[in-house]
């Protein structure tokens, strides 16, 4: 099973979030074999679920924490903090894409490949909001753990 996240890059999420967010993280690894987690590494909420992911792992230890990188270029190479940090690197085909869509194309590509989504989502505007709508106009089964929205 493939797991995405998406969020708002400002997420502050209260704890009563953060446990709704473990809890479902649990959930799906406990239905699935094999879970593969797809991290874009920005932002507060891909933070917290990368934290709580790698508690998880601790624990059960059979699952990916995987970062989509939305771009390949030589500074973006050197960054060797992504290599430490997940247990794999995957650059979309999305090589033809201008720099400034590559987020975007890359969150939906994320999408395509996903089984489901766990967002937060509070507001109907921004990259996070897009890539939700995205998802759902795909039919792709969604939990948003925003409680306050």
């Amino acid at each position: 099973m493939i797991v995405t996240v998406c969020g708002h890059a400002d997420a502050q999420l209260n704890e009563k979030e953060k446990i709704l967010l473990e809890t479902e993280f649990r959930k799906l690894i406990k239905a699935s074999e094999n879970c593969e987690f797809y991290l874009g590494g920005y932002g507060d909420f891909d933070g917290v679920c990368y934290n709580v992911l790698k508690k998880i792992k601790q624990d059960k230890g059979a699952i990916k924490i995987i970062f989509i990188t939305p771009y390949i270029n030589e500074t973006y190479a050197k960054l060797k903090i992504y290599k430490n940090m997940y247990d794999e690197i995957i650059y979309p085909e999305i090589e033809n894409c201008p720099k400034k869509f590559a987020i975007e194309r890359r969150n939906f590509w994320m999408i395509k490949k996903a089984d489901f989504l766990i967002c937060y989502i509070k507001r109907n505007y921004d990259g996070a909001y897009k890539t939700y709508k995205y998802a759902k106009t795909h039919g792709i089964p969604y939990m948003n753990i925003a409680t306050d929205k």
